[in-house]
């Protein structure tokens, strides 16, 4: 049986109006459409007089929606989201296979690059790319299939898996202070002690017992934990590293820990995520699946590290009353050895799968012991950058 057509309004003037509806603004709709300021004006009357009512409010060259205005805008907005997302499926459906993946710079460049190696041999025919970003990317309109985020989580209305822990230790170069360390942790305050945002020292104070002792207040500041590391690795103080972060250092004798038997848990964790809509699509499980074998392997292979299935630490309630925020945020770029900027190209030794980079600079495979020196640091007499949220 057939269907009657359905009447719908003239689709250039619903683009004209979705687009004026959120930018609240004929101007900037015009800009965005590449028309004249007029031209989105007279489409909107246009639609105004089909519907019969008035979606805009005017005042000179000023607008506002109007209630009705707005109730209408949610569902045309809704509408054009449907069509866009069900013509990106098609297209990808249609083309090789491609992985957009997300994740903060320190992780990207210390852990996951590394060893993505063996992802794109295992899967040849998809095509990955990684972004390296502090940003927090809206995995339901971005243009990022999966991402790696450390925080707290659980990130409602997404498709979330724990990836692993995380827990802080102490450690120095071998070189450090002409190897003359601390005998005792109440000896820490009087060496020079490096510090970041991100690796806040009451924690391992607290899980070592230190309830006297003041933080650090002097000193360069790190706002990227990879170059901490790095800072640590050039002998210019004593830091605390996450242990996923500095895996490579300590095995390769970079750094030495102190105190290894006191180990702080972090309150947040890595978690894969992406959108439930991308969650099932075969590139995005198969890099969920394999990630989070991988994190496994490496937990398991940590000494005193807690199974990447453990909730989070009981700390998180008094770290947050330290920091006085809700979530700790890292705003970091990744500076390893060898540094180069920009985006790269790499091609697996089959010939197939390619990753291309994104935000990261290149880093040495696991084992490669060379350093760069740190220049990326604040001190007390700088201004400060505001703390964004991670990814």
């Amino acid at each position: 049986m057939a269907t009657s057509p359905r009447r719908l309004p003239n689709l250039n003037a619903l683009r004209a109006f979705e687009a004026a509806a959120r930018h609240e603004s004929f101007s900037a709709a015009a800009e965005e459409l590449f028309v004249t300021h007029s031209a989105i004006s007279h489409q909107i009357r246009a639609l105004e007089t089909e519907l019969g009512a008035t979606l805009f409010q005017r005042s000179g060259r000023r607008v506002a929606l109007t209630e009705i205005g707005q109730a209408y805008a949610r569902q045309v907005s809704a509408a054009f989201a449907n069509i866009a997302a069900a013509t990106a499926s098609i297209v990808r459906d249609h083309k090789t296979p491609r992985l957009v993946l997300s994740t903060i710079p320190s992780f990207a460049a210390r852990w996951l690059a590394p060893r993505l190696g063996r992802f794109i041999l295992a899967n040849p025919e998809i095509d990955l790319e990684l972004r390296s970003t502090t940003d927090i990317v809206d995995l339901e309109h971005a243009d990022v299939d999966v991402a790696i985020r450390f925080g707290t989580g659980p990130y409602p209305d997404l498709h979330v898996e724990p990836l692993m822990s995380e827990t802080f230790l102490v450690a120095c170069s071998p070189t450090f202070n002409g190897g003359v360390f601390p005998r005792t942790p109440a000896e820490l305050p009087s060496f020079t002690l490096l510090r970041s945002d991100y690796e806040h020292w009451r924690l391992w104070f607290d899980a070592a017992g230190l309830d006297g002792i003041q933080t650090p207040v002097r000193g360069a500041i790190y706002e990227d934990s990879s170059l901490l590391i790095e800072g640590a690795v050039e002998g210019l103080g004593i830091a605390m590293v996450r242990s996923s972060l500095a895996a490579d250092a300590l095995a390769t004798g970079r750094l030495v820990p102190l105190f290894p038997e006191i180990v702080a848990p972090s309150p947040w964790r890595y978690w894969v995520v992406s959108s439930k809509a991308n969650a099932e699509r075969t590139p995005v499980a198969r890099f969920r699946e394999w990630v989070v074998a991988e994190a496994r392997t490496f937990m398991a292979a940590q000494p005193g590290q807690p199974a990447a299935s453990l909730p989070f630490a009981p700390e998180t309630a008094s770290l947050h009353a330290v920091l006085g925020q809700s979530e700790v945020q890292e705003r970091s770029t990744a500076a390893p050895p060898a540094p180069h900027s920009g985006s790269s190209e790499h091609v697996s030794p089959r010939g197939h799968g390619r990753l291309r980079t994104t935000g990261l600079k290149s880093f040495p495979p696991l084992g490669q012991g060379e350093k760069t020196p740190t220049d990326r640091t604040t001190t007390r007499n700088q201004p400060r950058k505001k703390k964004q949220a991670l990814e």
